[in-house]
């Protein structure tokens, strides 16, 4: 199996939306640094490409990112999205979040 480029983390409160005709909310499950897995029941095809507003917390650290994604992969009651041009500020931060929530 091929190993990830970026770790994984598991989130316990993260939220998601979406929009693609309408909009839609998931939970997050886990995130990386390029991507995520969003439990959601919107089925959306491999290759769509979507705005993702993601709101993330742990402990005392709160964080907001807007980053465009593509349906990667679909199954298991979500969807899996790849980053599309994280923004570098977006990135550092995201960065400081998952080393935050490893610590």
């Amino acid at each position: 199996m091929e190993k990830r480029f970026f770790r994984r983390v598991n989130i316990t409160h993260g939220i998601c939306t979406f929009a693609q005709d309408d909009v839609f909310t998931g939970i997050i499950e886990n995130i990386s640094l390029g991507g995520l897995f969003v439990r959601t029941d919107k089925e959306v095809a491999v290759g769509d490409k979507v705005q993702l507003n993601i709101s993330l917390s742990h402990d005392s650290m709160n964080i907001h990112i807007v980053a465009n994604g593509i349906a990667m992969r679909v199954g298991n009651k979500g969807v899996a999205f790849k980053f599309d041009n994280l923004a570098t500020h977006d990135f550092w931060t995201l960065q400081s979040f998952i080393h935050y929530v490893e610590g």
